[in-house]
């Protein structure tokens, strides 16, 4: 952070209201992040790591399927998704979607490769990546 920003939590300070701060001086609480609709996304990772949208959902095991369902949950997840809407749309139960959120969380801390390559998808979605330890 520069010098001339301030670090304001709007839970400080009760009552507080957004039109009392500039955007000049508290750019991040201005800040919009567009969220895609989920056929965006679908599309996005489909054509990122070379899928079709029906290869996508099938059931063949293929690790750059896997790895790709994988990001699908997790980024449905960080939009609020419960397990169980994510497991419906995948065609699974939700313990296999919780399984693969957390198989997610492994990867990303510890494969450079993994990261590395989640990191450019979600520059596409739109998802900052400090989302993404949380």
């Amino acid at each position: 952070m520069s010098s001339d920003q301030e670090y304001i939590s709007p839970y400080a300070f009760p009552g507080i209201r957004r039109s009392d701060l500039s955007p000049e001086k508290y750019p991040y609480l201005f800040k919009k992040v567009k969220k895609l609709e989920e056929d965006e996304i679908i599309d996005i990772i489909a054509n990122h790591n070379g899928i079709t949208r029906e290869q996508l959902f099938s059931k063949f095991r293929h690790s750059n399927l896997v790895y790709s369902r994988q990001v699908y949950q997790k980024v449905l997840r960080l939009y609020g998704k419960k397990m169980v809407e994510i497991a419906k749309k995948i065609g699974c139960d939700h313990t296999t979607v919780i399984h693969n959120i957390r198989r997610f969380d492994e990867l990303y801390e510890v494969d450079d490769m993994f990261r590395y390559n989640t990191n450019e998808l979600l520059q596409k979605l739109h998802i900052d990546t400090k989302d993404i330890s949380k």
